[in-house]
Formats: structure tokens, sequence, C-alpha cells
């Protein structure tokens, strides 16, 4: 089973969400976020066979569901990081006893810096974009082999309580 990746959200209507933001990176030029638009039929709205991303996560993984924001973040004209959020997702407060939790927050599905770009201060910045979005939601992933980034950001980790075949919970609302 492939690791899951982090998660973020927001509370605003897409409307209100702008479809660009940038913010400056202390190793390059300054990154660019473009919120994409799904189709109607459910496909992928991000780049087919860039070079440096895991392809099963982005165009045959479950990155088109209802509700689902696909963001893209470029460093001039190269794309170099992704992230697929859920806003208002229920969240299994019940397995997490460590972190109160409301019903819904936001679920940062999948993120991932392309691999030439990692290590950089990429993937810091555009979490820290994303959140801008939601300040006052909780966001949360579940972490597989992601650990060290998500707590080298600021994330708190929380172990869950049942079964482990189940992933950690990592989350920043808890720590700002």
């Amino acid at each position: 089973m492939p690791p899951v990746p982090p998660t973020l959200a927001n509370t605003r209507p897409d409307s209100e969400i702008p479809s660009h933001n940038t913010l400056e990176n202390e190793h390059m030029k300054p990154l660019t976020e473009t919120l994409l638009p799904l189709s109607e039929y459910r496909t992928s709205p991000f780049a087919p066979n860039v070079p440096g991303f895991n392809i099963s996560w982005w165009l045959n993984g479950p990155v088109m569901g209802d509700g689902m924001q696909c963001h893209t973040f470029n460093s001039g004209t190269e794309e170099v990081a992704r992230a697929a959020l859920l806003p208002s997702h229920p969240t299994p407060a019940d397995k997490y006893p460590t972190l109160k939790m409301p019903p819904k927050a936001v679920y940062v599905a999948f993120f991932e810096v392309r691999d030439t770009f990692r290590r950089q201060g990429v993937g810091r910045t555009a979490i820290h974009i994303i959140s801008q979005h939601y300040p006052d939601e909780l966001l949360f992933t579940f972490s597989a082999n992601a650990e060290l980034f998500w707590e080298g950001i600021g994330w708190k980790h929380h172990p869950r309580i049942d079964d482990s075949r189940f992933h950690n919970l990592t989350d920043r609302k808890s720590v700002v």
C-alpha cells in the first residue's frame, strides 16, 4: 500500500479562494500557487508525465473526489509541488485521544514536492501558502513515511489508539 501523503483545508467557498497566490522562498524564485479546476469527468487536473512526481498519486490515485481542491506550485515556469485537499472532511476523533478534533477539518490527502526540488524549503513554503487559506481550521494528514517532514515544519504527531495498520495523524492547528 503506497504511503498516504499530507493534508490541509479551508472553510471559505471556492469563489473566495484566490486562484493564484505567491510567496517568496529563501532558496529560489517565488512560489506561485494555482488552484486547478476539476473536470466534469473526474480526470486529473494535474499535468501528466512531469518527471519527479509519483504518477500513481496524481493520475491513477483517488485524487478526483467530490470537493477535492487541487493546488499546483510553480517556481518560475517549473512545477515544483502539488497538493490535493479535502476541506470539511470528517475526522476520526475517537481514534486519536491526544488531539481534540472538531467533527470536520481540512484533510491534506496528497502533498508532494518534485524530487529535484526537495530539501530546499519548497514544501514548507507551499504548506504555508495553503495554511493561509485556512487560518482557523484544523489541518491534518495521515502521514506514512513523511513524519520527519511534517514534524520539521512544526506539525504535531498523534498516534492512533487502535490497529497499527492505520496511519498516524499529523496536524497543524494544535501547534499554531
